[in-house]
């Protein structure tokens, strides 16, 4: 009978249809039979994945590390911040933070220019950029650990300082620190690789923003508030 298998039986001479069909003991042969090795997933092709997201991964942890450290230590934008903050109070201090921030931007902006030329054009170039990044980040360290002189501020004479002003202080004192664009210039190469997507820029540039801001705008605030207190001249000196 078409559509279903002769199953013969032992005893008398006769043969009767199976239950199943033929078709279903097809689908149930597909259904055992082992898929194919194309199929399948490459475990090389999935180690070199992780492989990737653990690089990127450590990569961003060491330069958000290595950011939050340079932004805590102290400099001309920290003392702009102390003066404005026990001049004009916080309000002052958080508007110079933002100027520092607005110029950090326009310095990111310029160096990852330069790092996406030097990337197309001249690799030997990126190569003596990535050493005098890595001569830099041991000078820092060096300074870090022998020196021990500390910024002295002054007392403010300036009673009133409006958001404005405070704004551009804090913008020209970070583009008039060339410290700040040999940072970015120098160090930013370390932790970027040819073919690095542009999110990841975007990343590390809004991680180096947020902790920035975070660090100035509360430091602003502690000092503004010592300020006002009897610590006020602990602070100054």
């Amino acid at each position: 009978m078409p559509g279903h298998a002769r199953c013969s039986i032992i005893g008398p001479s006769w043969s009767t249809p199976c239950l199943r069909s033929t078709a279903s003991t097809t689908s149930i042969r597909q259904r055992t039979t082992p898929r194919s090795s194309s199929s399948s997933r490459d475990p090389t092709r999935l180690l070199g994945r992780r492989g990737e997201r653990l690089e990127l991964d450590a990569r961003l942890v060491a330069w958000v590390a290595l950011s939050a450290l340079l932004i805590a230590t102290p400099g001309p934008d920290t003392a702009l911040i102390i003066r404005n903050a026990l001049a004009a109070g916080p309000r002052a201090s958080t508007m110079s933070a933002l100027g520092v921030a607005a110029g950090t931007l326009v310095w990111v902006t310029a160096s990852a220019v330069g790092v996406g030329l030097l990337l197309e054009r001249s690799s030997t170039a990126f190569t003596i950029l990535k050493l005098a990044g890595a001569a830099y980040l041991c000078y820092l360290g060096l300074r870090s650990l022998f020196s021990t002189e500390r910024a002295k501020v002054d007392a403010p004479t300036v009673a009133k300082l409006n958001n404005r002003s405070a704004w551009r202080q804090g913008l020209f004192s970070n583009l008039l620190n060339p410290k700040t664009g040999a940072f970015f210039v120098t160090v930013m190469p370390q932790f970027t690789i040819p073919g690095d997507p542009a999110i990841r820029l975007l990343l590390m540039v809004a991680a180096f923003e947020v902790m920035l801001l975070a660090w100035l705008i509360a430091y602003g605030h502690v000092v503004s508030r010592l300020g006002r207190s009897g610590l006020g001249t602990r602070v100054r000196q």
